[in-house]
Order: C-alpha cells, then sequence, then structure tokens
C-alpha cells in the first residue's frame, strides 16, 4: 500500500506540472503564429514603387493647346529613387522611365504672362491617354528669379518622387497645367518621357 503522503505528492506533483504546462502553452497561444513562405509566389500582392502614382486625366491635347499661355516650366531631370541615376532618352528634352521603379522629378514652373508662381500644378503626361499629377513649387530656384529677371520667381523649384506603375507604356508629351486661376492655363515643356 502507497503511503497517504506519497500519493499526495504525487497529485502536488501533477497538479504542478499541468499549471506549469498550461501556463506554457497560454504563452504561446498569444504569440503570432510563425510566417510560412507562399508556394505560389504570383499569388503574394504586387509591390507597387514607392512615389506618388499618375492618375488618369481628362485633358486632351487640343483641351491643352487652347490653353497655353506664356508660362514656362520645365523637368530638368528625371532620377532613379533611390540610385540617383539620370534616366534620359534617346532623343534631346526626352526621358525614360519604367513602371517597376521610383523617380525623383525636378524642375520649375512660372506663369510669365502674370509673373506669379502657381502654389500648385499639375504634371500631364498627353499621349494616347493623358495622366496627372499635382505638385507643388515653393522650392528656392533663385537662377530662375535671376534669368527672368522677377524677383517673384525664386520659390519657383518642384521637387517630387513619383512612380509611374497606373500608366501605359508609351510616349508622353510633358505638359504643366495650373488650375488655381480664373481660367485653365497650360505650359508646354517642348519635352517627353517614354514610360516601358
Amino acid at each position: 500500500m502507497i503511503p497517504r503522503r506519497a500519493v499526495l505528492a504525487t497529485r502536488f506533483l501533477a497538479l504542478v506540472s499541468f499549471c506549469v504546462v498550461a501556463a506554457g502553452c497560454s504563452e504561446k497561444m498569444d504569440q503570432p503564429a510563425p510566417q510560412t513562405s507562399s508556394a505560389n509566389p504570383a499569388s503574394a500582392p504586387k509591390v507597387l514603387p514607392a512615389g506618388a502614382q499618375f492618375e488618369a486625366a481628362q485633358e486632351t491635347v487640343d483641351a491643352i493647346t487652347q490653353s497655353l499661355n506664356s508660362g514656362v516650366c520645365s523637368v530638368e531631370n528625371v532620377v532613379t529613387v533611390p540610385e540617383n541615376q539620370s534616366s534620359p532618352g534617346a532623343k534631346p528634352n526626352s526621358y525614360v522611365a519604367t513602371r517597376d521603379k521610383s523617380y525623383r522629378v525636378v524642375g520649375f514652373a512660372v506663369n510669365k504672362d502674370a509673373g506669379t508662381v502657381p502654389a500648385k500644378v499639375d504634371i500631364v503626361l498627353s499621349g494616347i491617354k493623358s495622366y496627372r499629377l499635382p505638385v507643388e513649387t515653393g522650392r528656392p530656384r533663385q537662377d530662375v528669379a535671376d534669368f527672368f529677371k522677377t524677383p517673384a520667381f525664386d520659390k519657383s523649384g518642384y521637387m517630387a518622387d513619383v512612380a509611374f506603375s497606373n500608366v501605359d507604356p508609351g510616349d508622353y508629351a510633358i505638359y504643366f497645367v495650373d488650375n488655381g486661376t480664373d481660367k485653365k492655363v497650360s505650359c508646354a515643356t517642348n519635352q517627353s518621357i517614354s514610360i516601358r
């Protein structure tokens, strides 16, 4: 016959063991389940490149040319982010961009007729379809103010990190459109970009 003290000790140890196991299980249940790699990488969500995305626009080339003024605007560089590699096209005043990368677009925009700098303009890509992206001016451009002899142009610069994931492949003319005035005002850059 097992002494009563031994039976109590065995039950006590069993109870303590149960509590330790139960506590260990509850801690494990609070932890997130380990991530397993998907067997099918095509089912993984597509990651878009960083930067503001161009969106579909209604502007046609005819509508833009009807609202052109003597504004001056320019895309002075299109560089990859973060590599900082310029992306010139095969022709002068042209650029190339792919839909799977991020880019930094740099330049300036002024309304020469009014002698002002629009606070916000839309970069409009015009080809078979049109796309727009709002950018803000305000970056220092004393060189632009000096060239045009207009002190108000000293904050006409812009710089924006963008992506072209939503833009169909093709060739596009680059315009700037200022919607902040009483009537829409457009500016032709005489530049183009090829999206691949």
